[in-house]
């Protein structure tokens, strides 16, 4: 790659990791970047996914170090959403996943409706410790793995899907399920990654390049999540499904 390639991908995953620990959506950035350097559909998911880990990772080390949420808490969710996930991978590896595209814009107009007309009352409540009801049973047995699954296979607007069911079905406030979204993209980009290596789909150098861009927007999105307002953040994330499907029907 030339010296314009390499600062090019790492400037697009910089800003890929500023956007997708507030909102979800980076991979509206990076993947298409990494089309543009000439790889396979194939490779450039599985490169992604190995930029993508190190940002979801350090915006999950950032929740852990804030206290926003706790690994007693969340691991079981994680461990759902790393199964789901390897599933999904190894769909991908031997199907065509086409048939989702159709789908996808639809929920994503659902979503991103959602985060503007959801109840905020409790935006800046924070959940410690599980919650003891149905609808959180149904969220972490269920719908993790299917989110996680989804993104093992195909990928557009995971964050967006986790943070949406955590708001909806486990009842958690916004913030909340915002930053339990990260470790559960963390889990389900780092399963996808082991199975797409093992394949040997992997573009390293420009997954090296695009890693320390990711670190670096993911450290600076996750010191400015819990001090932005909350209406702010919804709206981003709106704006970022609204985008994900305007790229996914026109382009």
């Amino acid at each position: 790659m030339t010296i314009e390639v390499i600062l090019l991908l790492f400037s697009i995953a910089l800003l890929a990791g500023f956007i997708d620990t507030l909102a979800g959506g980076g991979g509206l950035l990076t993947l298409p970047a990494l089309l543009l350097t000439g790889m396979s559909p194939v490779q450039a998911i599985a490169t992604n996914k190995l930029q993508a880990v190190i940002g979801t990772a350090t915006a999950t080390t950032m929740m852990f170090r804030k206290r926003k949420v706790t690994f007693s808490h969340v691991w079981p969710l994680m461990l759902m959403a790393f199964i789901g996930s390897a599933f999904g991978a190894l769909l991908v590896l031997s199907i065509n996943s086409d048939w989702l595209e159709p789908a996808v814009p639809f929920i994503l107009v659902v979503i991103g409706v959602y985060f503007l007309i959801s109840p905020k009352a409790k935006d800046r409540q924070e959940i410690n410790g599980k919650q003891d009801t149905h609808g959180y049973r149904l969220y972490q047995f269920v719908v993790v793995p299917i989110v996680g699954m989804y993104d093992g296979f195909f990928g557009p607007g995971t964050g967006a899907f986790f943070t949406a069911s955590g708001t909806s079905v486990a009842k958690m406030p916004f913030l909340q399920a915002t930053a339990i979204a990260k470790t559960l993209n963390f889990s389900t980009n780092f399963s996808a990654l082991i199975l797409f290596v093992i394949a040997g789909k992997m573009i390293w150098m420009a997954g090296f390049v695009m890693m320390f861009g990711q670190f670096l927007g993911a450290w600076l999105g996750s010191h400015m999540l819990f001090t932005l307002p909350v209406k702010l953040i919804r709206l981003l994330a709106a704006s970022m499904c609204f985008l994900m499907v305007i790229k996914l029907v026109w382009f």
